[in-house]
C-alpha cells in the first residue's frame, strides 16, 4: 500500500469565518450580507425583455428583444443597480424605439432616459451609490434625454 500525501490547503481553498478580513492597502474592507449575497447571485443578473414592464434591482445586464413592438422600461431607482450596467438592443431587425426610463437617478448626470432603435446598439454605464451614472461606451446612436 503506498502512502498517500496529505494535501496543504491553500489560503483560497480555506474557508471564510468571521474572524477573518480582507485587508488592502491598510484598510479593512468589509461587506454587509446583503451586498455579499447581490454580489454573489448572479441568477438573475442578466434579464432579455420582449415586453414594456419595470426591471429589478437584481438585473444588471438588460437585453431589449422585439422588432416590432417597442419596450418601454422602468427603473425604480438607479441606486438600487449600483456598478456596471449594461443595456443592448438585441433585436435582430426593425427600427422600434425601445426606452428605460429613472424615476430616480440618472444615466450620464442629467438623462434620465435612454432610447434605443436598432438592433446591435449598445451602452455601458457605471452607476455610484447615489444612482448618477456615467457613461462608459456608447455603441451605436444610443440617445439619452429626460423625460417630459
Amino acid at each position: 500500500m503506498t502512502p498517500t500525501k496529505e494535501k496543504k490547503m491553500t489560503d483560497f481553498e480555506r474557508p471564510v469565518t468571521r474572524t477573518q478580513s480582507l485587508i488592502i492597502n491598510g484598510t479593512e474592507v468589509g461587506a454587509s450580507a446583503a451586498e455579499m449575497n447581490k454580489s454573489s447571485d448572479l441568477s438573475s443578473n442578466t434579464a432579455e425583455y420582449t415586453e414594456s414592464g419595470a426591471i429589478p434591482a437584481t438585473v444588471q445586464n438588460i437585453e431589449l428583444n422585439h422588432a416590432t413592438v417597442a419596450a418601454e422600461m422602468t427603473i425604480a431607482d438607479l441606486a438600487d443597480h449600483q456598478g456596471m450596467v449594461t443595456i443592448k438592443n438585441t433585436s435582430a431587425s426593425g427600427t422600434v424605439s425601445h426606452t428605460i426610463t429613472l424615476a430616480a437617478g440618472t444615466f450620464n448626470g442629467s438623462n434620465d432616459v435612454v432610447t434605443l432603435d436598432a438592433g446591435g446598439e449598445f451602452i455601458a454605464i457605471w452607476v455610484d451609490s447615489s444612482g448618477n451614472g456615467s457613461v462608459i461606451e456608447n455603441v451605436g446612436s444610443v440617445a439619452l434625454s429626460t423625460a417630459a
